[in-house]
């Protein structure tokens, strides 16, 4: 399989034969390309900076150098409406994702380490349609996105732009 992603996690956002996949179009192929993704151990690297997604010992969420710890494993989990969940792959962490806040007060969503069910769903997003993928949080205007961050630090969410901070890649 040709595609432009170290492995074709971002089912809905891959090259999948080498043609792309749209995230917004439901339908067979889309179906497919997302039911590929279940079960993937993967690590997520940014873009713009070359650090991994991971988590602490305090539950917490930060951007490190890239290693083979497993509190930069994640599960990829499709959700009926093509969204997906980050699922974090930590032996004491397994049923906690990547979160966003909900609160109208919010200019801008703030990420974290949650629940991975319960009401209001918090950790659902969209795979936007670009390759590298950029992870936004559904449903919201302006639309914002995850953005990575320095050594140590946390992701954060931004107002999309066309950043390399906000592009990401999974990689096994």
């Amino acid at each position: 399989m040709k595609h432009g992603w170290p492995i074709a996690i971002f089912g809905v956002a891959a090259k999948l034969g080498g043609a792309p996949v749209a995230a917004e179009t439901p339908g067979a192929e889309a179906e497919e390309a997302a039911a590929a993704l279940a079960g993937r151990d993967v690590r997520l690297r940014n873009v713009g900076t070359g650090l991994c997604l991971g988590t602490t010992e305090e539950r917490s969420l930060r951007m490190t150098h890239c290693t083979t710890d497993p509190a930069q494993r994640w599960e990829l989990v499709q959700q009926a409406n093509l969204m997906m969940r980050i699922n974090s792959q930590q032996p004491e962490q397994v049923y906690l994702c990547v979160n966003y806040t909900v609160e109208e007060r919010d200019e801008i969503p703030s990420v974290y380490l949650g629940p991975c069910f319960g009401p209001p769903t918090r950790a659902v997003w969209k795979i936007a349609n670009t390759d590298p993928a950029r992870i936004c949080v559904p449903n919201r205007t302006p639309e914002v996105c995850l953005q990575g961050g320095g050594e140590g630090e946390p992701p954060r969410l931004q107002p999309a732009a066309p950043d390399a901070n906000q592009l990401w890649e999974a990689v096994p």
